[in-house]
């Protein structure tokens, strides 16, 4: 499968999204897409979207509230999607406050599945 293309597909569909990625929580990415004019005042990464996330898992696990599934962190200028797609991998997106979240949790879900298919 060529992630890449997925992720550029999804990228397109979702008004408002700057930047998607499939990574691992080491920070090691698999595959990204970007939006072709990012916001100059961003600096966007895997190992620095995987440093959150695994800052965030660790403060959830040791509160006792399970496993993140997903986690949507929303700033003053944008919005942080993120979808685990098993215990090691996970995709993020990256949105403008343009984006109607329902829509890009929607294809995070079913991009989520499809990857944890070619995972296992």
């Amino acid at each position: 499968m060529d992630y890449k293309e997925v992720l550029d597909d999804v990228l397109g569909k979702v008004k408002g999204a700057i930047y998607l990625t499939f990574c691992g929580s080491d920070g090691l990415g698999i595959a990204q897409s970007s939006d072709t004019v990012l916001p100059p005042d961003i600096e966007l990464g895997d190992e620095k979207i995987a440093s959150f996330l695994v800052t965030k898992m660790s403060v959830i696990k040791e509160m006792n509230l399970s496993q993140t599934k997903e986690d949507i962190t929303i700033t003053d200028h944008y919005v942080v999607l993120v979808r685990m797609v098993s215990s090691d991998y996970f995709i993020s997106m990256v949105c403008t406050h343009a984006v109607d979240i329902k829509i890009a949790r929607y294809y995070m879900y079913k991009l989520a599945n499809t990857f944890k298919k070619h995972l296992t």
